[in-house]
């Protein structure tokens, strides 16, 4: 009888450092080609002739950009008014509004009673003279500092047609019932000169 042994081991390669460095060898190709992409991009978009934007030049820019396409660019200064409470509420806000390079923005920073977020919400709604037509501007978020703020906007081209002649905020305090509507809690009005 012939017995051959075979002995348990077999032979074993060290895969330990072979597959780090391989790795590593990976990752440094992904990091020089995503730089080399980054390189790329940013020498095709140069133009040569770019300088800083300063703060300042904003509205120049804007209205020099629309000049060039032929369309005029209209820039309200921001205006801002205070809010005061309805039915003998205490309650204050501060709402702006501003129409710059093509965005209408409304912001407001109101201070009104806790709630439970839950199943209540903070509502604006932007009225127009008459009170015959009005639009919602968004739910109140509650801030940290204990603040409700709200912030608005849209650009010129998906604005109403008739944006400009609305001039009054209405703040409602609405049950999260699916009611569209405003509810008569009123809790806040103000209304923007023209």
């Amino acid at each position: 009888m012939n017995h051959t042994y075979h002995s348990g081991h077999s032979r074993r390669t060290q895969r330990g450092p072979s597959m780090i460095a391989s790795a590593l060898k990976i990752f440094v190709l992904l990091v020089v080609v995503v730089g080399a992409f980054i390189l790329l991009v940013k020498w095709f978009r140069h133009d040569g002739n770019e300088k800083p934007i300063k703060t300042d030049d904003m509205p120049a820019i804007a209205t020099a950009a629309a000049a060039g396409a032929g369309d005029s660019v209209v820039t309200d200064a921001p205006q801002t008014v205070q809010l005061t409470g309805v039915n003998q509420n205490s309650s204050t806000a501060t709402a702006t509004k501003a129409h710059e390079l093509g965005v209408y923005t409304l912001t407001m920073l109101a201070h009104l009673p806790v709630i439970d977020n839950a199943t209540e919400a903070y509502e604006a709604w932007y009225i127009k003279p008459g009170l015959t037509d009005f639009f919602s501007l968004g739910e109140f978020y509650p801030r940290e500092d204990g603040a409700w703020g709200l912030v608005w906007s849209v650009t010129d081209a998906l604005a109403r047609p008739d944006l400009g002649e609305f001039d009054k905020i209405l703040v409602t305090r609405e049950a999260r019932d699916g009611n569209a509507a405003p509810s008569s809690n009123q809790q806040l009005q103000g209304t923007f000169t023209k």
